[in-house]
C-alpha cells in the first residue's frame, strides 16, 4: 500500500528536545492523568473516542485542549463527567519540548499505525498532507514546539481538504487549522521539527510525527 514516510528529522530542535522527560499517559476511572510534562508548562492533548449510548447509533466524540502545569509537579489531569469510553484513544504532546505520547483506554484499542501517514511537503509550504488512501478521516492535533497548538478535522476530498479531491490525500493548510488555548494563529511555513498527531476515526488507529521539510 502506498504511503508516505517520514524521516525524523534530527536538527536542532530536536535535538534540544531529547533533554526533555518523555510524557506518559495514564487512564483511571474518569481521569486521564499526564506525567512527565514540562513543570510549568503547556500540554496540549486530542481524545477521540467512539461512543454508543444507549438505543443510539455509534457516535465519534473529539475532546482536545491546552493544560498549564500551574503547580510545576510535571503532572497534568483531564477529568470527564463520566467514566473515560473504553474506545477511546488519547495523545498529548508537551508544548515546550515537542515530545508525545500516546495511550489507548483499552489495550484492544492500542493501534498505533504501521506506516507514517504526513509529511510536511517542499520547504516553505503552508500545508502539511497526508496519506488517505486507508485512513480517509482523521481528527489532528498540530504542535509547534515552544509556540503553541492546534486542531483540525481532516477529511479526504471535504472541505478541510486543500485539493477538494478524493484523490487518496489530504492537503491540510496550515492557516485553516483552528488555534487552542492561548496560541497564536499559524502563519507562515511548516517548520521542520513541527509535530503532527492524528486517529483514525474509524479504527482509532493512530500516529505522532515529527514533520521533516523536502526541498
Amino acid at each position: 500500500m502506498p504511503s508516505i514516510i517520514v524521516s525524523v528529522c534530527l536538527g536542532a530542535a530536536l535535538l534540544a528536545a531529547q533533554a526533555f522527560s518523555q510524557p506518559s499517559i495514564t487512564v483511571e476511572a474518569n481521569v486521564v492523568t499526564i506525567r512527565g510534562v514540562t513543570p510549568g508548562g503547556r500540554v496540549a492533548w486530542l481524545g477521540v473516542a467512539r461512543e454508543q449510548p444507549e438505543y443510539f447509533r455509534t457516535t465519534i466524540i473529539r475532546r482536545d485542549g491546552v493544560l498549564v502545569d500551574r503547580d510545576r509537579d510535571g503532572i497534568v489531569s483531564i477529568t470527564l463527567t463520566d467514566d473515560v469510553p473504553a474506545s477511546s484513544v488519547w495523545i498529548a504532546v508537551d508544548v515546550s519540548s515537542g515530545q508525545a505520547a500516546a495511550v489507548a483506554a483499552d489495550p484492544l484499542f492500542d493501534l498505533p499505525l504501521e506506516e507514517t501517514l504526513a509529511s510536511a511537503g517542499k520547504a516553505g509550504a503552508g500545508l502539511v498532507e497526508l496519506a488517505a488512501d486507508r485512513h480517509d478521516y482523521l481528527e489532528v492535533l498540530f504542535v509547534r514546539p515552544a509556540v503553541g497548538a492546534w486542531r483540525a478535522s481532516a477529511g479526504d476530498g471535504g472541505v478541510s481538504d486543500g485539493d477538494g479531491a478524493p484523490d487518496g490525500r489530504i492537503q491540510l493548510l496550515a492557516g485553516a487549522m483552528t488555534t487552542l488555548g492561548d496560541s497564536p494563529g499559524l502563519v507562515g511555513p511548516i517548520l521542520a521539527g513541527d509535530v503532527i498527531t492524528y486517529v483514525d476515526v474509524r479504527t482509532l488507529e493512530y500516529g505522532i510525527a515529527p514533520l521533516e521539510l523536502k526541498w
